[in-house]
């Protein structure tokens, strides 16, 4: 016995002491490595390293309790399989971006494994339970994962995809950054799957208490016994046993009773049932989420084109909200239009009196839309949006019916009500209250927009906090509120609350309510106008200096304004901004023929009460700026005009010139000529056509109408400065070219055209004649430019000509102005002598230097001798000289004077005797000529003699004319 006893004491302490040494074992065995560095020892014996790539051939094993830490971002390749033991970490704590892990073969992690890390397998991996990766993982086999097991990543599978029990994939704080894509899904039971997309071939939920929070793809079927709260897309069946929350778009679809969104098949089964691409995303219904049975309760339905509802609806939509309650349902309509997004509408819930009076609930939904959503309901209570359980409303057997009557910012209002009114057993509403006080406490809520800072005055008292009123209650039930004021904008909520007690014999009773109304500004008002012109004009025109040029950018703001005239700083606070349209008024000039002109900015967004505009406008002239909101979030609206704006004058005058042209005296055949020197008249005067502009380069109306034209043609003369030649033979290098008479500017403006033009009249130019020879000049050799100067064409307010509006203002160049051919001409008389007793007959031709010799000018049919022009001096005192004409003057022909009209006279005709004539060119300077050769132009002379001729001293030979 006592050997019996040993033995098993012994063995009690030697299973004790292999238990310890297990341990000891277990503490022994356990190893840290610190990646990238790598011991040459087991299991690394196969590997090496090159900077932070570690590069395995064959398997890596690691046993329990092994420990995988990171100093630095590393790569680890293994050609075999990667398999551990249980309790094996992996970059705990760590990025998984500093650690990517490729297996060629599969990945064997058994349980408790924790791995940091993007893994890529070519082969596949069959995980045990209570795993937790984080990280990208890609396999090119199957994955498997355990029971308890969770994934934050993405997840990639060209094979299958089965999870146990219990299994997590990602979190809703981390759900866009994952995805899951696979060849088949197999989902367990009590899975919460949180992914930003679900792709695969075939898709079974299997669990019922699966829960997958994503949108889910498949090009074949989906086997649904759980919960999906997103939108499905299928090219099979969809066989749904669950429940699902968003639209399916499928062939086919079992179990349709049980989708809480449009069921469709359309677009091949891509994309939503309705909606998107620009369509509607979902409705979203915005409600108190409490109701009293007797008061209709307001219900917001805003039309939303994504998913967060921040941009809404542009076309018109509408539908049905139904209210379902607990034994009853109630339906009724709206309708959103065209641009406003939203509508509210009022809603009795239903209620059941027979029930007892705790709360009963009902469920809001819309239905029967004309433009199908993409997606389910979201309801939105207080700021808090869902798409389940927000849609539903407690109802209350008692409430208060608050009738709030719209009105103006910071104005009275004294004909507000209150009603208490309930249910009673026959589901009746009746009131609560007859003929008694009661005091209800009052607070107020901002509903659009949903926050602010002024607050709703009731009696003198605002409601900064809450606020108790007396309120004497008449026979029906009705009590009138003490005078109400809101000096700011907006949608408001007046709630009301009474709580009974023993005193008044109503202990218990809750009675609650609320009502809305909309306060709008009173008016609009223009400050901090300004613009930052350039324009130097400052006189008054009409009582208004120059403010801009038309087209430039000026700056003011909109003030929303209440009664009392202070800002409302909500305006435009609302869900949808409020705008105001803009109009320009032309207040000057008037008269048929005006243009009212545009404003470039035609909406003003508001923001705090203030719309900050940069605008401009198209013309000429004084106007105002008309503001106007046509309605007010559905209620009536704003409108106000600014004080009159100007003056606006234009921004430059653009400019096209005519093509001008000197006239010529006489045609040679076909070509104009004239003599060099003689002055040239315009047959088309030099014109500089104005166009006013504004900024942008449109053309200005306005401007032509009084007293908007600023622009008085010039007193200034042309003078020679202004000319210019253009040498282009240099035979011609020192011709010069002179204003003979300066002449006056004009105008004539064209309104309808939008023309302004300046020309000159009555002015004569002339290419000087110099007693040098000079060949006869065309254009080709000279060309003759003309300058009308900038200050000749800037009106009062300093507008001038420009190319555009930043320019300096300009000249305007009539360049290569045509004319005539000139010709270098001179008048030559003819000597004379006769017998004493007969008259001598004056001869005079015009003859021209054709660039070797003068030669006659036979066009010449228009030079004029007088007579009187005609002097003699060297007379021989044995004679009288006078002369005779008949007519007085005589004029050219073919470039002579014809004989036998002028004629010398000898006054003692039996004496003989010689004298010499000139014809004095004072009208005719341009036939005078260098007859001395002392480079004067002089006029011409000649010798005559009555009775026998002796002979000029100079002439060697002589021949007589026969008489």
């Amino acid at each position: 016995m006592t050997e019996f006893k040993r033995s098993r004491s012994y063995q009690k302490w030697l299973h004790l002491a292999l238990v310890v040494m297990a341990l000891c074992a277990f503490k022994v065995n356990a190893a840290t490595y610190t990646l990238p560095g790598i011991p040459s020892s087991s299991p690394w014996n196969n590997c090496s390293v090159a900077g932070t790539v570690i590069t395995c051939t064959g398997n890596l094993i690691f046993g329990n309790n092994d420990t995988l830490l990171v100093s630095q971002e590393t790569t680890l390749n293994i050609s075999g399989d990667l398999s551990f033991g249980n309790n094996f970490e992996v970059n705990p704590g760590g990025n998984a971006e500093n650690l990517h892990i490729f297996v060629s073969g599969n990945l064997n992690p058994t349980n408790n494994a924790i791995i940091n890390a993007d893994l890529t397998i070519a082969g596949s991996v069959n995980a045990g339970n209570n795993g937790a990766l984080t990280g990208n993982l890609v396999i090119s086999g199957n994955l498997n994962l355990g029971n308890n097991s969770s994934i934050e990543g993405n997840v990639t599978v060209s094979g299958t995809l089965q999870t146990g029990e219990n299994v997590t994939f990602c979190s809703e704080t981390t759900q866009d950054s994952c995805s899951i894509t696979a060849t088949n899904i197999n989902f367990g039971q009590n899975n919460e799957i949180y992914a930003d997309g679900i792709e695969a071939e075939n898709i079974n939920i299997n669990g019922n208490n699966t829960v997958i929070n994503s949108d889910i793809e498949a090009t074949g079927t989906i086997n649904n016994n759980g919960t999906i709260n997103g939108n499905v897309n299928a090219d099979g069946t969809v066989n749904n046993n669950g429940e699902i929350n968003g639209y399916v778009n499928a062939p086919e679809v079992n179990g349709g009773d049980d989708v809480n969104g449009p069921v469709c098949d359309i677009n091949d089964n891509d994309g939503p049932c309705g909606g998107g691409g620009g369509g509607i995303d979902h409705f979203r219904i915005i409600q108190s989420g409490s109701a009293s049975a007797c008061v209709a309760e307001s219900v917001t339905i805003q039309a939303c084109t994504n998913a967060n509802c921040t941009n809404l609806y542009s076309d018109a939509v509408s539908g049905e909200l139904e209210a379902d309650g607990q034994t009853a349902n109630n339906i009724i309509a709206w309708s959103i239009a065209a641009g406003a997004g939203q509508t509210s509408v009022s809603i009795f819930m239903p209620f059941n009196g027979n029930l007892g009076s705790s709360n009963q609930t009902a469920i809001l939904r819309t239905r029967n839309e004309t433009e199908a959503p993409g997606a389910i309901n979201q309801c939105d209570v207080a700021g808090t949006v869902n798409s389940t359980t927000s849609c539903e409303v407690s109802v209350s057997r008692a409430g208060f019916v608050v009738n709030l009557a719209d009105g103006v910012a910071g104005a009275s209002e004294t004909t507000n009500t209150i009603q208490a009114v309930g249910v009673n057993t026959s589901n009746q509403c009746t009131p609560l209250f007859e003929n008694v006080s009661r005091n209800v406490t009052l607070t107020q809520s901002y509903s659009n927009p949903s926050s602010g800072t002024q607050f709703i005055n009731v009696g003198g008292t605002d409601l900064s906090t809450p606020q108790a009123f007396n309120l004497s209650f008449n026979a029906s039930g009705i009590a009138t509120l003490p005078t109400m004021t809101y000096p700011d904008a907006g949608l408001m909520s007046l709630n009301a609350s009474y709580t009974g007690n023993s005193t008044n014999g109503d202990a218990g009773t809750v009675v609650v309510g609320d009502g809305e109304f909309i306060s709008r500004p009173a008016s609009y008002a223009f400050t901090n106008l300004s613009c930052e012109n350039t324009y130097t004009g400052t006189d008054s025109v009409g009582g208004f200096e120059v403010f801009c040029a038309a087209g430039q950018s000026f700056d003011y703001q909109i003030e929303a304004r209440n009664s009392l005239g202070n800002l409302t700083p909500n305006f435009g606070n609302e869900v949808t901004p409020t705008t105001a349209l803009l109009t320009a008024n032309l207040v000057a000039p008037t008269g048929a023929g005006t243009i009212t002109g545009n404003l470039s900015e035609t909406n003003a967004t508001f923001s705090n009460g203030i719309a900050s505009v940069t605008s401009s406008y198209s013309e000429v002239g004084v106007m105002s700026i008309s503001a106007s909101t046509a309605s007010y979030l559905t209620g009536s609206g704003v409108a106000s005009t600014s004080n009159d704006i100007g003056r606006f004058i234009p921004s430059y005058f653009s400019h096209t010139i005519s093509t001008a042209e000197l006239a010529g005296s006489m045609t040679d055949v076909a070509t104009s000529v004239h003599y060099l020197g003689q002055p040239m008249i315009f047959s088309t005067a030099p014109e500089a056509i104005l166009v006013p502009r504004a900024e942008d380069g449109q053309q200005i109306f306005n401007y032509f109408f009084s007293p908007f034209m600023r622009y008085v043609a010039p007193t200034d003369e042309i003078a020679d400065s202004d000319l210019a030649v253009n040498v282009l033979d240099a035979n011609y290098a020192t011709q010069t070219a002179s204003v003979d008479t300066a002449g006056t500017f004009n105008t004539d403006a064209v309104p309808a055209n939008s023309e302004l033009r300046v020309f000159l009249e009555n002015t004569e130019l002339l290419f000087d004649k110099t007693p040098e020879l000079t060949s006869p000049i065309t254009d080709t050799e000279l060309e003759l430019n003309l300058t009308f100067q900038a200050a000749w064409l800037t009106d009062a307010d300093n507008v001038c000509v420009k190319t555009a509006p930043a320019d300096s203002c300009q000249n305007v160049e009539f360049n290569n102005i045509l004319y005539p051919e000139q010709r270098y001409a001179r008048l030559r008389l003819e000597n004379l002598s006769g017998p004493e007793s007969e008259p001598l007959d004056i001869l005079a031709y015009v003859e021209y230097y054709n660039g070797t010799s003068f030669v006659a000018h036979n066009p010449d049919d228009q030079t004029i001798l007088g007579i009187a022009d005609f002097s003699v001096f060297n007379v021989d005192p044995a004679i009288t000289v006078s002369a005779t004409a008949s007519p007085m003057t005589e004029s050219f022909i073919n470039g002579e004077l014809p004989s036998g009209n002028f004629a010398w006279i000898n006054d003692a005709p039996s004496a003989s005797g010689s004298f010499e004539f000139t014809y004095e060119l004072l009208a005719l300077p341009w036939l005078r000529y260098d007859w001395n050769n002392d480079d004067t132009l002089v006029d011409p002379t000649a010798q005559a003699g009555f009775g026998q001729y002796r002979g000029n001293d100079r002439v060697i030979y002589w021949l007589e004319r026969g008489w």
